[in-house]
């Protein structure tokens, strides 16, 4: 377990929509849970189409727990745990995360996207 600021999930959300709409995104941030087989159910933050892999990117507070990493990879998910910087909308910073995660859909990417990674 992370010992990091845990992130306030509303607000996380809040600045998720921001992105979606000034982004052009497709995301999910309403009723968000991953259930495994086990009938366990995780709530997080969103799920953003289109980054990461096939199906998506599972976005996690800052709180990160492996087993749900691993459930979201073994569903097809990429997974990413974000800090409380991502409780508030910055353009940059959002940009820059959604390049760094990578486009996995087939249609093309949204205009702004140019696939440089952080690293």
């Amino acid at each position: 377990m992370s010992l990091v600021e845990a992130i306030d999930i509303e607000a996380a959300r809040d600045a998720w929509r921001t992105a979606a709409e000034d982004l052009g995104i497709d995301l999910q941030t309403e009723d968000c849970w991953l259930g495994g087989p086990d009938g366990r159910r995780f709530e997080v933050i969103a799920v953003v189409s289109g980054f990461g892999r096939k199906r998506g990117t599972v976005v996690l507070g800052s709180q990160h727990d492996p087993a749900i990493s691993e459930l979201a990879e073994s569903q097809g998910f990429y997974c990413s745990v974000l800090s409380p910087s991502y409780a508030m909308y910055d353009r940059s910073l959002f940009e820059d995360t959604l390049n760094d995660w990578g486009w996995a859909a087939t249609e093309p990417p949204p205009p702004w996207y140019t696939g440089e990674s952080w690293g």
